[in-house]
This record gives C-alpha cells, sequence and structure tokens, in this order.
C-alpha cells in the first residue's frame, strides 16, 4: 500500500471560474423567491411531509 494523500489520488483542485458580473441579477432575482429559513419555519415544513410541501409551493 501506498502513502497516497487524497490531493495525490484525485489531483488538484479545479480552479475557480472567472466572476460573471451579468449573473448579478439573476443571483438576486433567485434570492428574492427563495424563502428565509429559521429553525421553526424549516421544522414545520419538514413535518408537514410531501402534502404539505405541494400546498406551500402552490401558494407561492
Amino acid at each position: 500500500m501506498t502513502d497516497q494523500t487524497t490531493a495525490d489520488i484525485l489531483g488538484a483542485a479545479p480552479q475557480r471560474p472567472p466572476f460573471d458580473a451579468e449573473l448579478i441579477p439573476v443571483v438576486k432575482a433567485y434570492a428574492a423567491i427563495m424563502p428565509r429559513w429559521s429553525q421553526e419555519s424549516l421544522a414545520a415544513y419538514r413535518q408537514a411531509g410531501p402534502r404539505g410541501c405541494r400546498e406551500r409551493n402552490r401558494l407561492i
């Protein structure tokens, strides 16, 4: 067995793509429609199960 690290096996991490300023409106629009989850609301959403999820999504 060789003494290889994960980095040796998988290689270098991929480089980060260049920043694309045209995506800013897309990211802002996505953030605007996503709900702000709190610990309480997330727990209630999970407890509602699939039926509750569909019901909530219908209201959005």
